[in-house]
């Protein structure tokens, strides 16, 4: 379930939104008139590169207000005819609220709103304990397009008057997923991976045959086109009985010593795909995407071919 907000929190929340942006800030507010933090805030984002998309109602905005936010270079104005929503949000952190964006509203209406928190890094810094809204959060994506695709420009960042209007942070996550698809498939050459429909995790991909009777999984930690692997699934399609005596030979025969030693493994039920991990996640942080998907692959790779060493593997019985 999403967060409750009073005033007071939607506030709070509002700047840890901006102080927390990556990449990219979306403010959609029908009526605006900020204060001299706001603009110190605006400041802030363009000195650290960050683009900011504002969505305001049409003819509501002040010539005073609009001569101070046209001269930062890193913000796009679009003006919707009919906007009464309220909502702001980054990479990670939403807020859907009553809130308008001026300053009488802050200090003196009665407000509420809710928290959606997309990535559940930041979730899990939460004094409370609450759930992954990702469902929530596309909804808001998808609404939010809608509401740009019929609005119209007042003003252009530099990155979109020379780049387009490729907000990355507007992509639904199948879309990102897609996006991460089209690096990886040409790394893996002929093993090609798709969107996952098992049974596991809506940010996996999958190669349905990367060996004879094998399916691979690989569970991704997307920001945008930029993404990490969170661990390896190695799914054996072999038989029941054939299977149990593979366990039994994992489980006896296979050592840290026989890889890297970056990785540990988890296998204990046939029923279950052998689940690779990082032993180090410090290590892979600080890899950038290809060279984390190169020692995933090279440690997939290595487990496979100590199972072709047995006839269990190789002949269907």
């Amino acid at each position: 379930m999403a967060k409750f907000l009073n005033r007071d929190s939607i506030i709070s929340e509002f700047k840890k939104i901006i102080s927390t942006a990556r990449k990219e800030i979306v403010i959609i507010t029908p009526f605006l008139n900020v204060s001299d933090e706001f603009l110190k805030q605006l400041q802030d984002l363009q000195n650290r590169k960050v683009e900011v998309l504002l969505i305001y109602r049409e003819n509501t905005l002040a010539d005073v207000l609009r001569d101070k936010l046209f001269k930062f270079s890193n913000l796009t104005v679009l003006s919707h005819s009919t906007l009464h929503a309220k909502c702001y949000f980054n990479e990670s952190r939403m807020i859907i609220s009553s809130l308008n964006l001026l300053e009488y509203s802050a200090k003196n209406n009665r407000e509420m709103g809710i928290l959606v928190v997309r990535d559940e890094a930041s979730s899990a810094t939460e004094s409370d304990s609450w759930s992954f809204d990702d469902p929530i959060y596309e909804d808001c994506i998808k609404e939010t397009k809608e509401i740009a695709k019929a609005a119209d420009f007042e003003k252009r960042s530099v990155n979109v008057e020379h780049g387009g209007f490729n907000f990355s942070v507007l992509k639904e996550y199948k879309a990102a997923l897609e996006d991460v698809l089209r690096i990886i498939n040409p790394y893996f050459e002929n093993k090609h991976f798709k969107i996952s429909t098992t049974e596991y995790y809506d940010h996996c991909i999958e190669c349905d045959n990367y060996k004879e009777n094998v399916k691979v999984l690989l569970e991704l930690d997307i920001d945008q086109t930029e993404f990490g692997v969170e661990r390896a699934m190695i799914k054996l399609k072999h038989p029941p009985n054939q299977l149990s005596k593979l366990l039994s030979k994992f489980k006896n025969d296979f050592h840290y010593s026989k890889t890297n030693g970056n990785f540990k493994y988890y296998w204990n039920k046939i029923e279950q795909p052998i689940y690779v991990y990082p032993r180090n996640r410090f290590y892979f942080e600080k890899l950038n995407s290809k060279d984390s998907l190169r020692e995933f692959r090279t440690e997939v790779d290595s487990i496979l071919s100590y199972f072709k060493k047995h006839k269990e593997f190789t002949v269907i019985f």
